[in-house]
């Protein structure tokens, strides 16, 4: 239950950052929410089957790659361009005198 109210938390804030610039904010919350869900059953998958750890290790090595891709999805949303800033490179411009 507390994942499922972090992944809201966590969607509404990649919809803060997205929207601003431009981007569809139900994208990248999906985004978030499939890689999170992805990388946790992976995390829980090699903590289980390589390490053949205990089923509470699996859960934290299972947060802690969800985690990781959660960041990694809030620094791909951080470094999108602003799609509603009109671009004012010199080479757009060329000829427009």
């Amino acid at each position: 239950m507390l994942e499922i109210i972090l992944l809201i938390f966590l969607a509404r804030k990649i919809k803060a950052k997205v929207e601003p610039k431009g981007y569809k904010a139900g994208k990248w919350q999906a985004y978030l929410v499939l890689s999170w869900i992805g990388a946790e059953i992976f995390g829980m998958l090699i903590s289980l089957l390589l390490f053949r750890s205990d089923t509470m290790i699996a859960l934290i090595s299972g947060y802690l790659c969800a985690g990781g891709v959660a960041l990694f999805v809030f620094n791909r949303a951080d470094a999108l361009p602003d799609i509603n800033e009109k671009n004012n490179d010199w080479l757009d411009n060329l000829g427009n005198d």
